[in-house]
């Protein structure tokens, strides 16, 4: 067999999992902008919820993955009803 092998993958999440319990005041404390995703100013609140977290959500249009969903940045519109394989 080679490559990792699955303890190790569960051994990373225990340790990150520990790192973020031990952190947990520092959490509340960030404050940074999105390279990659788009809902504003990542932070976290009191709660420990993250306010500005926006998902996206893609469909497949003329054969390809296109974002539909949020509106601010959908190329599409999303479609809600299912179209028959035989007529794409």
């Amino acid at each position: 067999m080679s490559g990792p092998s699955p303890g190790s993958a569960f051994e990373a999440l225990q340790i990150v999992a520990n790192a973020v319990i031990r952190g947990r005041s520092s959490i509340k404390s960030t404050n940074m902008e999105p390279i990659l995703m788009y809902g504003g100013t990542i932070n976290v609140d009191e709660g420990g919820r993250s306010n500005n977290a926006r998902v996206g959500s893609i469909q497949a249009k003329e054969s390809q993955p296109q974002v539909v969903g949020g509106l601010s940045i959908a190329v599409f519109k999303p479609r809600s009803t299912l179209v028959p394989f035989s007529v794409r």
